[in-house]
């Protein structure tokens, strides 16, 4: 029997410090025999997330080991949340043609057990895409940050920062619809814009403003009831001189770190965390899992009326990603980064 072969992104190195696309090298590699309760699909959509950096770096804490039982090594082919069209199934649940969504390998085809997948469903019209860019880790994570972690309540003032990224964004959208005002923190005046589109009141250029912390507080004149953070660093700092009392601060990302090695710049206003009585609560979308039909209808239905938007930064091409991963750290990223490879353009459900 002739050896089954994929085009695959292998890591050649550990990521440490700036992020180079060097790290991850095409090549041609076998595909293994499928087992009882494997799934052969052909690759449909990458996503590109921070916390691909993080696995990159090759370090034992992250959060990889949880999602597939393992760590990453050099020579490994690089994993992260995709679409997949089933090819072959030796799971009774999937069918050749099934659309499903999970960490799998970046690989233009690849054989992952079907537990660690999740059916995507057809006949609803909606853009394939949607189930990275909203339907995903990436709508969970906004939602249940907001209601499980900071539990907003209407008329709060809500700060987001990263409002541009894929998450921000969704933030923003999530909170404005719930009776929030909503304050962005974004780079340069197109975020900006957009985060006002997506529902947030003001908006602060933080690429433009020489003092974060008074941009801020001019902004929330009576304070920050709740902070999404997707940065950490000297963002969190700034934050925490402009919470009201008993806020809440909802860690979704730490962006400022993922490049930083060894300098990683510490939290220096903790005393505000004292005096202020605020709670400062991390969190990984993926333990309100059970949760998500909830969250999904939700954003289901503010994608409908137009509260929130599918906006992806689409490039197409498994030899496409290495690069293209690398606009996420340098801000330049306009939407949820994904890489197109098995699906047709703007292919529906």
């Amino acid at each position: 029997m002739t050896q089954r072969t994929t085009r695959a992104l292998i890591v050649t190195r550990p990521a440490i410090g700036t992020y180079e696309p060097d790290v991850l090298r095409l090549e041609e590699r076998a595909l293994p025999e499928l087992g009882d309760g494997d799934l052969h699909l052909e690759v449909l959509y990458l996503s590109l997330d921070p916390t691909n950096r993080n696995w990159l770096k090759l370090e034992e804490a992250n959060t990889l080991r949880s999602k597939i039982g393992r760590d990453l090594h050099v020579g490994d082919a690089m994993v992260g949340e995709i679409l997949g069209r089933v090819i072959e199934s030796r799971d009774p649940a999937y069918v050749p043609g099934d659309i499903v969504a999970g960490v799998g390998e970046w690989q233009e085809e690849t054989v992952v057990p079907a537990a660690r997948m999740r059916p995507v469903p057809k006949g609803g019209g909606e853009l394939l895409a949607t189930h990275l860019t909203i339907f995903s880790h990436i709508g969970l994570a906004a939602a249940s940050g907001l209601h499980e972690i900071a539990k907003i309540q209407p008329g709060e003032t809500v700060l987001v920062s990263a409002a541009g990224g894929a998450t921000g964004r969704l933030a923003v959208g999530i909170a404005a619809a719930h009776g929030c005002t909503v304050i962005a923190i974004a780079g340069g005046p197109e975020k900006c814009a957009e985060a006002i589109a997506s529902g947030a009141t003001a908006a602060i250029d933080y690429k433009a403003e020489a003092d974060l912390t008074s941009a801020i507080r001019a902004a929330a004149p009576n304070g920050v009831d709740v902070y999404f953070d997707n940065v950490g660093g000297p963002t969190l700092d700034a934050a925490l001189m402009s919470m009201a009392q008993g806020g809440r601060v909802a860690v979704c990302g730490v962006l400022s770190d993922y490049d930083a090695g060894e300098d990683r710049v510490g939290v220096k206003n903790m005393f505000q965390v004292l005096i202020r009585e605020i709670r400062i609560q991390g969190f990984l979308a993926q333990r309100y899992w059970e949760k998500r039909h909830v969250y999904y209808d939700e954003l289901r239905g503010l994608l409908e009326s137009g509260r929130i938007k599918h906006i992806a930064d689409e490039s197409v091409g498994l030899e496409t990603a290495p690069q293209q991963l690398a606009t996420l750290f340098k801000g330049a990223n306009k939407g949820k980064l994904i890489v197109r490879i098995g699906a047709q353009a703007d292919e529906r459900l």
